[in-house]
């Protein structure tokens, strides 16, 4: 991880979904690039994926994320993962 890392906020995403009291905040983190994002709690491992991938291009086949360093099955709600506001979540893939 670098503390060099360059955060960028998707406004369109971040508007809709803070109002969903559900909401947490987090960072999706892949390479050098930080993204900020917010998802439900109630969403799943493999809603986050196909965030990641409409985000990133990456395809969720392709895809590791690691919630507090270890991955989780694709059916896990992102509360299970024990995902929380302020997580670095790491994005391990290739395109």
């Amino acid at each position: 991880m670098s503390s060099t890392s360059e955060c960028q906020s998707n406004p369109a995403d971040t508007d809709k979904e803070q109002e969903d009291p559900c909401a947490v905040k987090f960072k999706l983190q892949f390479g050098k690039t930080c993204t900020d994002l917010s998802m439900c709690l109630s969403s799943t491992v493999g809603d986050l994926k196909e965030k990641a991938y409409q985000l990133l291009g990456i395809p969720p086949a392709m895809q590791k994320l690691l919630i507090k360093g270890q991955m989780r099955p694709e059916d896990t709600t992102l509360k299970e993962a024990g995902l929380k506001k302020g997580l670095r979540v790491m994005l391990i893939g290739s395109r």
